[in-house]
């Protein structure tokens, strides 16, 4: 099986892109695919605009993303006197050693979840066609899916990390979703996100049903199948499937899937 044809190809995905970001006066929200990414966005959204976004597809105007274009003009400035960034924007692109980011916030999962996820994800765009989740698991572990391999895409940004710890940020999708108080305190501080924003608050609020909603009032063009948002976590069965994969092919993985806080 082909995944390409399921996953925008590089060509689209250059089409598309959002080219005004620029690295020297934006912040960056990175991750890999099916992290948590459109959740966290739509928190900052709220958080910079004073209230919520009336669908999914509004977020890109606040919150732009790297991977999907949006006129220059309907891009939104921030309602809150306190920012001080120009744009947070999202990017599931690696880290890049010639890229000068000057704040970047980094948000990792667990690939026992994030490949379910992703397979999910990918399956509800192809109608009457069939992935066969062992195949995906084991592409996806070799790095045959766009846009890497989760141990590439994590290592590079933790690379960043290592060598500029004061422009970097790392966090744990868990740890948010479980409401850390104290974790979510340091992610507002990363994003500067205004100190009047009760930003707790806001993680209680978009929960799944919420965001769910959200979705159903309206996403992306390219994002027309239902389902965009999933269930929050993996069924035991993939995600024991995904662990024999990394077990099987890629055990190096556990050493950086342990720094990362996940057991192994």
């Amino acid at each position: 099986m082909m995944f390409d044809k399921f996953i925008p190809n590089v060509l689209d995905m250059y089409r598309n892109r959002f080219f005004q970001a620029d690295p020297k006066k934006d912040t960056f929200l990175a991750s890999f695919p099916r992290s948590g990414n459109t959740w966290i966005r739509t928190i900052l959204f709220h958080s910079i605009q004073n209230r919520q976004p009336i669908n999914l597809s509004e977020v890109d105007f606040g919150i732009p993303d790297t991977h999907y274009r949006v006129p220059r003009n309907k891009i939104m400035n921030s309602l809150n006197s306190e920012t001080q960034h120009r744009h947070i924007v999202k990017t599931h692109e690696p880290y890049r050693w010639e890229v000068e980011y000057i704040n970047a916030v980094y948000v990792v999962r667990d690939p026992r979840d994030v490949i379910p996820s992703y397979y999910r994800y990918i399956s509800r765009k192809t109608n009457s066609v069939e992935i066969d989740f062992n195949e995906f698991a084991i592409s996806c572990v070799k790095g045959a899916v766009w846009p890497c391999s989760w141990f590439e895409h994590a290592m590079s940004w933790k690379h960043f990390h290592d060598i500029a710890p004061d422009r970097i940020s790392l966090f744990q999708y868990q740890k948010l979703k479980m409401l850390d108080v104290a974790e979510i305190e340091r992610f507002g501080r990363a994003l500067k996100v205004p100190k009047t924003c009760e930003l707790i608050s806001l993680f209680k609020y978009y929960d799944i049903d919420r965001m769910r909603n959200l979705e159903e009032l309206g996403n992306r063009s390219n994002e027309s199948a239902p389902g965009f948002i999933g269930t929050g976590y993996a069924p035991a069965e993939q995600a024991a499937i995904v662990d024999d994969t990394i077990r099987q092919h890629t055990p190096h993985w556990y050493s950086l899937m342990t720094e990362f806080g996940y057991s192994t």
